[in-house]
């Protein structure tokens, strides 16, 4: 008898410990993974372990330093928006040269391809060339079409596609000057001169 109430008092006594041991362990992971804040938020200072409040209903200011996504729709009722660093609209349909554009006095806005006025005055001169021509044919063949100056790359003494969209072909001068030719003394020809007006 003896012996075995020495060996319920010693299973208690290990059995004690044992729970006593766990029980401390657990207490020190939970102080270990939990720092109470210096004060109570809001009047902490930023930073401090555990002062920082979630994003709530508050009026007072909030500030997150990682990234915020916001799967449904974002609504600021009052107040401005601060935008900061490099912004992405990718709503809509936006492209290359486009302009986000108000489309109703709501706010409401899209991508659209703004046209961009010309800076070229109207009546501006653009480019120059000449048909040099044979009145007679007794020089021929003589239809020389020279260019002196282009106009975005078009040649306005050509007979056809000669000014850019948004240009006039005008011929501004006519020199008629004597030539000789081998059946003929003297056979007269002339220089019409083309050049494109801006509209």
């Amino acid at each position: 008898p003896a012996m075995k109430s020495l060996t319920k008092d010693f299973l208690k006594t290990t059995i004690a410990v044992s729970l006593a041991f766990v029980f401390a362990i657990g207490l020190s992971v939970v102080n270990a993974g939990w720092t109470a804040p210096q004060s109570s938020p809001p009047t902490c200072n930023v930073n401090d372990p555990g002062c920082d409040t979630p994003l709530n209903v508050s009026s007072f200011f909030q500030k997150k330093t990682g990234a915020l996504e916001i799967g449904g729709g974002l609504a600021i009722t009052n107040g401005n928006l601060y935008l900061k660093g490099t912004t992405t609209i990718a709503g809509g349909s936006p492209g290359i040269g486009k302009v986000l554009t108000s489309v109703d006095a709501s706010g409401n806005a899209e991508w659209r391809v703004v046209a961009v006025a010309s800076s070229v005055p109207s009546g501006t001169w653009c480019g120059s060339g000449y048909v040099e021509e044979d009145l007679t044919g007794q020089c021929s063949p003589r239809r020389n079409i020279i260019q002196k100056a282009s106009c975005q790359g078009l040649n306005p003494a050509a007979d056809s596609n000669s000014c850019p969209s948004s240009y006039t072909k005008t011929n501004f001068a006519i020199s008629a000057i004597g030539e000789q030719c081998s059946n003929d003394p003297v056979q007269a020809y002339r220089n019409t001169y083309y050049t494109c007006i801006k509209n």
